[in-house]
């Protein structure tokens, strides 16, 4: 730990604090391979949070159609549409296709509805990161945040034990399509977050 120098520790990419108060945020650094044999129409670059992609995919991780960026939730600040095509001219808002405007932290993303933060993620792969001859029994792809993911484990990094899909409540096998995966008590990612994580009711 060597001066201010970003690290990471296990999170989702390097860090530093920006204040004696504790406060801190990612930093902008390179993955190293990131983007070998790139093709923009069918993956995004993770090294710029998938501000690249051009291709065509208009659904969100949770399933939801995405609006058309003509449409997206107006801003009462500029008096108009918070993302309009023609004030990101570079950013290939075309039809409803997912992309990352503003290059926010995590990869392409979309509106799927008129409120602020009717936004997601959408499931567009990495550039660079396939996953080839993977066994998602053993293991989770990281170009797919682990949604492939279809093993046993069940407890969280810190040991504790996950609970029953069908008992959290909020996120149950009935209300999520069946590729999901919810089966038991076993570590899933139907959401595309980070990777794959479970819920705890105890907690």
């Amino acid at each position: 730990l060597d001066e201010n120098y970003c690290r990471n520790f296990g999170d989702f990419r390097a860090w530093c604090f920006t204040s004696e108060d504790g406060d801190s945020e990612y930093c902008d650094v390179p993955l190293c391979n990131a983007c070998k044999n790139s093709n923009f129409e069918k993956c995004g670059c993770r090294d710029g949070n998938q501000a690249d992609y051009r291709g065509s995919i208009h659904t969100t991780v949770g399933g939801k159609e995405c609006i058309d960026w003509e449409d997206t939730p107006y801003d009462y600040d500029l008096q108009t549409a918070s993302f309009k095509p023609d004030r990101y001219q570079e950013a290939g808002l075309e039809e409803n296709y997912c992309r990352n405007p503003d290059s926010r932290d995590g990869q392409a993303w979309c509106y799927f509805g008129q409120g602020g933060n009717d936004w997601d993620y959408c499931d567009v792969p990495f550039c660079g990161e396939e996953c080839e001859n993977a066994d998602p029994e053993t293991c989770g792809c990281r170009n797919s945040q682990q949604r492939d993911y279809r093993g046993t484990i069940n407890t969280t990094a810190d040991g504790t034990e996950c609970t029953r899909w069908e008992d959290a409540g909020y996120l149950t096998p009935e209300d999520n399509p069946l590729e999901n995966g919810l089966e038991e008590n076993y570590c899933r990612n139907p959401y595309g977050d980070v990777k794959a994580g479970c819920v705890d009711v105890e907690s």
